[in-house]
C-alpha cells in the first residue's frame, strides 16, 4: 500500500482573499488543520513583515504533526528571511514557485528560459543549504513547453530539491491526459527518490479527479484546501481515500474521525470573515493604495471616512481625531493606515481603568504559551495567567482572566515604525462590544509588550464609556 501525503493550501489561499480571517483565527486554522493528520501546512508567500513572522513564529509550537511550508520571495535575501522565520516549526519546508510557462515567465517573471533556469538552481541551492525539506513548484506548468518544463525540473532537483509540484494553475488538464504528463517528467528527469507533488485546479470541477489519476504515475504528494472553491475540497479527497483505497492501493494519514468537524469549523471562519467583516459594497473601504487623505479634506470628509472604517465616534472624539489629522496632512497624506493609528491615539484621552504592571510570557516549539499579566485597578493588583496558542493569543486570554471578560478581536495588526535590530513595533487592536468598535495602540520594541498595550488601550475605552 503506498503512502500519499496530503498538503492543504487553506492558509496560503486565505492570504488571497478580499477579506482575510484575523489573527486568531488563522491560528486556530493550523490547529484544526494538524488534528485532521494532513502532512504538509502551506501558509503562503512570506512578506518579510513583523505580522508574518509573529504568526509563524506563533504557529510554530501549536503545529506539531504537520510540515509548515513557506514561500519564499525570487531573491536569495528572502530565502534566509523566510527560514529565519518557520525554523522552529517541528517541521520547517521552504517553498520555491516559480513560473515555467512562456506567457508567465514574460509577462510575471520578466525573464527569458534561460534566466528562469538560473533563478531556480539559485533559489533551491538556497534553500536546501538551510532546510532539510525543499519543495520546488512549477508554477502554470500544464502549459509551459514539455522540454522546458522537464528542464526547469532536473535544475531543481540538481540543486537540492526534496519533492517537486506540478502545477496545473489553469485547470487545463483532464483527468485522461494527467498520466502522460507524469510519465514524461519522471522518465525525462530522473526523479527516483525525491517526492512528486500534483496541484490541481477546479475551476473545471475536475481537481479531484485529476489528483486522483495522478496517482498512477507515481504521484505521492496532492493539495486541497478547505473552503477555496478554486481547489480540491479536502473532504472530497479524504471521502474518495476512505472508499477506494483498497482499489487505489493508497492510503493517507487522514485522521477520518474528525475530519469533517474540523473542516466544517475552517469553513465557518472562512464564511464569517466574508460576511461579518464585509461590509455592503457601497459601505466597503477603498483600497489602502487608493484610499488618501489630504490636508483639503474637511471634517465631514474625514469623519465619513472615519465612518466607513467601522468607528463610531462622539462629536467630541471626532473633532479630536480632525485636529491629529489636521497637523499630520500638513507634512504627508493619510492613508487608512494612518488614520487608524490616528483614531486609535487620538480619542484614548480617558484616565485609564486598568493600568499594566508586569507581564511574563514564556513559549517555545515543546510546550504551550503561557502568559502571566499583572494589572492594577484602583490601587488593587490584579493577577491573571493563562495558556493560549502562542504568546499573543496567551496574553489576550489572560488580561480576559483579569477582567472576567471576552470581548470580539475583531483585528490585530503589527508594523515596525523605525527600521534596525531594536526597531520599533506598532500594535493596533481592534475590540468589538455591542456592534462598536474600540481601538487601541501600543508602541515597544517587543510585539508582545506592544500587543498587551494596545490590547488594555482599547479595554479602558470600553470601561471608560461604561462608566
Amino acid at each position: 500500500m503506498i503512502q500519499v501525503n496530503v498538503c492543504d493550501l487553506t492558509l496560503r489561499e486565505c492570504a488571497e482573499l478580499q477579506d482575510k480571517p484575523g489573527f486568531r483565527e488563522k491560528i486556530e486554522i493550523a490547529r484544526l488543520l494538524d488534528g485532521t493528520g494532513v502532512d504538509v501546512i502551506e501558509t503562503g508567500l512570506f512578506s518579510g513583515s513583523r505580522a508574518d513572522a509573529l504568526f509563524l513564529h506563533t504557529i510554530s509550537p501549536i503545529v506539531k504533526n504537520a510540515a509548515v511550508s513557506c514561500r519564499v520571495k525570487p531573491d536569495r535575501e528572502s530565502v534566509r528571511e523566510t527560514w529565519d522565520a518557520v525554523r522552529k516549526a517541528a517541521r520547517p519546508r521552504l517553498s520555491v514557485a516559480v513560473p515555467v510557462s512562456t506567457v508567465q515567465m514574460e509577462y510575471i517573471c520578466h525573464k527569458k528560459p534561460a534566466s528562469v533556469l538560473e533563478l531556480i538552481a539559485e533559489l533551491v541551492g538556497e534553500a536546501s543549504s538551510l532546510c532539510g525539506e525543499v519543495e520546488f513548484a512549477a508554477i502554470d506548468a500544464t502549459r509551459a513547453d514539455r522540454a522546458f518544463l522537464i528542464k526547469a525540473v532536473a535544475t531543481a532537483l540538481n540543486a537540492g530539491a526534496s519533492s517537486v509540484c506540478i502545477c496545473d494553475s489553469e485547470g487545463s488538464l483532464l483527468p485522461s491526459e494527467v498520466p502522460a504528463l507524469f510519465a514524461d517528467i519522471k522518465k525525462a528527469a530522473r526523479i527516483e527518490g525525491r517526492m512528486l507533488s500534483a496541484e490541481f485546479s477546479n475551476t473545471s470541477g475536475l481537481g479531484v479527479a485529476c489528483a486522483v489519476s495522478s496517482l498512477r504515475e507515481g504521484v505521492t504528494q496532492i493539495k486541497t484546501a478547505v473552503g477555496i472553491s478554486r481547489l480540491p475540497s479536502l473532504e472530497a479527497v479524504a471521502s474518495v481515500f476512505r472508499s477506494k483505497e483498497d482499489a487505489l492501493g493508497c492510503r493517507t494519514r487522514l485522521n477520518h474521525t474528525v475530519l469533517n468537524h474540523s473542516c466544517r469549523s475552517i469553513a465557518s471562519m472562512l464564511q464569517s470573515s466574508r460576511t461579518v467583516l464585509k461590509a455592503p459594497l457601497s459601505e466597503q473601504v477603498p483600497p489602502e493604495e487608493d484610499y488618501k487623505l489630504n490636508r483639503e479634506d474637511d471634517l465631514r470628509t474625514v469623519s465619513a471616512a472615519v465612518t466607513k472604517l467601522g468607528y463610531d465616534l462622539s462629536a467630541e472624539d471626532m473633532a479630536k481625531v480632525f485636529e491629529d489629522f489636521s497637523r499630520l496632512s500638513q507634512k504627508k497624506t493619510i492613508g487608512r493606515r494612518e488614520l487608524e493609528a490616528i483614531v486609535a491615539g487620538s480619542t484614548m484621552q480617558y484616565a485609564p481603568v486598568y493600568k499594566l504592571k508586569s507581564f511574563v510570557v514564556t513559549t517555545g516549539n515543546l510546550f504551550s504559551s503561557e502568559a502571566q499579566v499583572c494589572l492594577e485597578k484602583d490601587g488593587r493588583m490584579l493577577h491573571g495567567i493563562s495558556l493560549g496558542d502562542g504568546p499573543i493569543d496567551a496574553s489576550f486570554r489572560a488580561i480576559e482572566s483579569v477582567i472576567g471578560h471576552h470581548f470580539e478581536l475583531d483585528d490585530f495588526q503589527i508594523r515596525a515604525v523605525t527600521e534596525g535590530r531594536e526597531a520599533m513595533g506598532e500594535a493596533i487592536v481592534k475590540l468589538r462590544k455591542g456592534g462598536k468598535l474600540y481601538s487601541g495602540i501600543g508602541l515597544s520594541t517587543d510585539i508582545i509588550g506592544s500587543s498587551i498595550h494596545a490590547y488594555v488601550s482599547a479595554l479602558n475605552k470600553i470601561m471608560s464609556e461604561e462608566d
